[in-house]
């Protein structure tokens, strides 16, 4: 199987103290639409709901420092598909009490301009390229700026997958699974999803430390394997779930110092993230 090239080591040292981490849902009809309702196409779908947790990529914390979410009401389809109600858990009555894109744009820019102030800057991710798509979409309709830039994005999704050597897509849900991060609130609701993505988020430098680790004695893909393999020495389980915090981090690289992979020159990197 081919790896994909994408430099994934780059979270270990990421251009920015904080990361944003936002998750968005939005009309959909699903693939087998009913007859009598819309049908909702990549090019039409509008914004109903954004999540923003922001995390310090220096501190111990493990909450978010600051966060934002809002519910949409959308204009081109203002009623919502069944499979969309069925999906998202978010009720019609929500989205009809919700605010404009208009009015989410712009509580959304004055909050990003509120970032501007944290000390070493920020960059923001998210499961997958759609999202930064879907902004650009929906402000491009509204004739308004992206409230969030490109030249600041990082794409969580892609990089998972290049650490891991996968292709094909891989569901936030699923990436949680294979690292044994616990979901921390209800996914495919927009707040819910980005607390979860913040929490996989560091989970994933974790992996990327010990991984990187890894490989420099046993190369890329033979660690990718050790990292998915039961390990007697860690009470049969996979380094890749033993990484929920600094200290199951600590006795990954112990273990491989203990098995001559590292060695006595082997430096644990600073991991807050």
């Amino acid at each position: 199987m081919a790896r994909l090239k994408l430099d994934w080591t780059a979270v270990l040292s990421p251009a920015a103290r904080h990361m944003v981490l936002v998750d968005l849902e939005a009309t959909a009809s699903g693939d087998q639409p009913a007859a009598d309702e819309p049908l909702i196409t990549d090019d039409n779908r509008e914004i109903i709901e954004i999540g923003v947790v922001v995390i310090d990529l220096e501190s111990d914390q493990e909450d978010p420092i600051a966060s934002f979410s809002t519910v949409v009401r959308p204009l081109l389809n203002p009623t919502l598909t069944r499979f969309c109600l069925d999906y998202t858990g978010i009720s019609q009555a929500e989205v009809n009490a919700g605010v404009s894109y208009l009015e989410a744009s712009t509580a959304l820019t004055n909050f990003v301009a509120q970032l501007d102030t944290l000390p070493g800057g920020w960059c923001w991710g998210s499961w997958g390229v759609s999202d930064l798509k879907l902004l650009e979409q929906n402000a491009t309709r509204s004739g308004i700026a992206n409230p969030l830039p490109a030249d600041r994005y990082f794409d969580l999704k892609a990089t998972f997958q290049a650490m891991r050597g996968e292709r094909g897509g891989t569901g936030q849900t699923d990436a949680l699974k294979r690292l044994g991060v616990v979901q921390r609130a209800r996914a495919h609701r927009a707040p819910g999803d980005a607390l979860n993505l913040a929490a996989l988020c560091r989970v994933m430098r974790r992996y990327a430390i010990a991984q990187a680790a890894a490989a420099e004695h046993l190369g890329l893909e033979a660690a990718q394997a050790w990292m998915r393999e039961d390990n007697p020495d860690l009470a049969g389980r996979r380094p890749a779930v033993m990484l929920q915090n600094d200290d199951q981090l600590a006795k990954v690289l112990e273990l491989l110092q203990s098995l001559a992979i590292g060695g006595p020159a082997m430096e644990q990197p600073p991991c807050n993230y």
